[in-house]
Order: C-alpha cells, then sequence, then structure tokens
C-alpha cells in the first residue's frame, strides 16, 4: 500500500514540475506513470478491506486527475469547448491508469 501512495506521489509531483514547461503534458505523465508503476509492481493484496482502500485511493486520484484536466484545457482553450475537451481527454486516457489486476478479477 505503500508503494501505490509512492506512485500516486511520484506522479502528481513530476506533473506539476512537468506543467511549467508545457500545458498540455501533465494529460500524458500522469497516466504514464501510473501505468508504468503498475506493470512494475503490483503488490498482492490479500485482505478485502486494504483493497477497498487501495481501489478508493485509485479512483480518487483518476477523479482528481479528469477534475484537473477539465480545469487545465478551460484555462489554456477557454470558453465551454475547453471544459468539453478536458473532460474527454481526462477520461480517455484515464483508461491507462486502470490496474491490470481489475481486469483479471472481473
Amino acid at each position: 500500500m505503500i508503494a501505490l501512495f509512492l506512485e500516486i506521489l511520484i506522479a502528481t509531483v513530476v506533473s506539476i514540475m512537468i506543467y511549467s514547461w508545457y500545458w498540455w503534458a501533465p494529460a500524458i505523465s500522469f497516466p504514464l506513470i501510473m501505468s508504468i508503476g503498475n506493470q512494475m509492481y503490483e503488490p498482492p493484496i490479500l485482505l478485502s478491506n486494504y483493497r477497498r482502500i487501495v481501489d478508493g485511493l485509485l479512483t480518487l486520484s483518476q477523479i482528481g486527475y479528469v477534475i484537473s484536466q477539465i480545469i487545465i484545457f478551460h484555462i489554456n482553450i477557454g470558453s465551454w469547448y475547453g471544459w468539453l475537451i478536458g473532460g474527454i481527454v481526462g477520461l480517455i486516457l484515464m483508461g491507462f491508469m486502470i490496474p491490470r489486476r481489475w481486469w483479471y478479477e472481473s
């Protein structure tokens, strides 16, 4: 579970640092880092309570990612279509952050 905290923390810090270079870069960097983290290390979660906590943390990070993309695209593109484009991009790229174990369990 500590690995998940570190993964989310590293992805967030890198995305904030990259935002100072290009405003659109966090849209790519956050899901890329999360998917690389899921490929490199997937800890076995045996207890159902911990699994619920981990799933809740991942869901909150994904919702935060989509909200941040909506705000970033609205600030940099403007008008109502900035919100729309940010939401679409966020939802599409959020699909890359889903852990592999969710596919195996369903």
